[in-house]
């Protein structure tokens, strides 16, 4: 071969070279054309991997805790309403039966019968709300068993029992001092405010007196008020 044919030969092999080059420029443009949302780099996209979805064959079972826990709610309320229905007869015949009852279980006869409407668990427990706690006031707590029952027993009744909770508390404790301190120096009513509201009248009265009492009262139902119905009873009205 002589030298003359040699850098012609060079030239033929760097123009195959870059003729194969551009043919394979053109074909990946025109793949990017067809598919824009392909990448060059392939090999450097990372797959994502698809998870697997559970065979049929696996066999999974229904779920059953719901169900227990709908039936447990469901007794929990009706176990709320029976008491308060029971609470309510059984306050209502203290008053008349009260005296009788107590005679007789203050002299030891524990198999006589009771007048309680309710019989001797009445009594007792009348006894134990009216007498010894909050007096007259304890009804309060009626409507509340009633409504955390039939919110409890019926899911889509809905309402908001902390709230009326605390209503009911404040309301049943304001009430019981009330009583205690109107009834609480006659003979026959003083059992009208039980034993909280007469202890707590009777104490106020000893280190403010009559007048203080009722003074400290009506700055309690004030306040109480003013917390919470402020917007009710101050908003200025909407004019049409």
């Amino acid at each position: 071969m002589c030298k003359t044919d040699r850098p012609a030969r060079l030239l033929f092999i760097f123009v195959t070279i870059m003729g194969r080059q551009k043919t394979a420029t053109n074909v990946l443009r025109n793949q990017m054309r067809e598919d824009p949302s392909q990448d060059i780099h392939e090999e450097e996209v990372p797959k994502i991997k698809k998870k697997k979805e559970p065979s049929e064959k696996t066999g999974a079972k229904m779920p059953e805790f719901p169900v227990l826990k709908e039936q447990y709610r469901r007794i929990l309320g009706l176990l709320l309403i029976s008491f308060g229905a029971f609470l309510l007869l059984s306050l209502l015949s203290y008053p008349d039966t009260w005296q009788n009852d107590q005679s007789e279980f203050d002299q030891g006869l524990a198999n006589t019968d009771t007048s309680n409407w309710m019989g001797k668990l009445g009594f007792r427990m009348s006894y134990l709300f009216i007498h010894n706690l909050f007096g007259f006031a304890s009804f309060f707590l009626v409507p509340l068993l009633l409504l955390s029952g039939y919110a409890a027993f019926n899911k889509d009744f809905r309402i908001p029992l902390g709230k009326i909770s605390y209503h009911v508390t404040m309301a049943m404790l304001f009430t019981s001092v009330l009583l205690g301190f109107i009834f609480g120096n006659t003979q026959h009513y003083d059992y009208l405010g039980g034993a909280f509201g007469y202890n707590f009248s009777a104490y106020m009265n000893n280190m403010i007196g009559a007048p203080g009492t009722i003074i400290l009262l009506f700055s309690l139902g004030g306040i109480y008020t003013l917390l919470n119905f402020s917007q009710q009873l101050f908003s200025a009205p909407k004019k049409n």
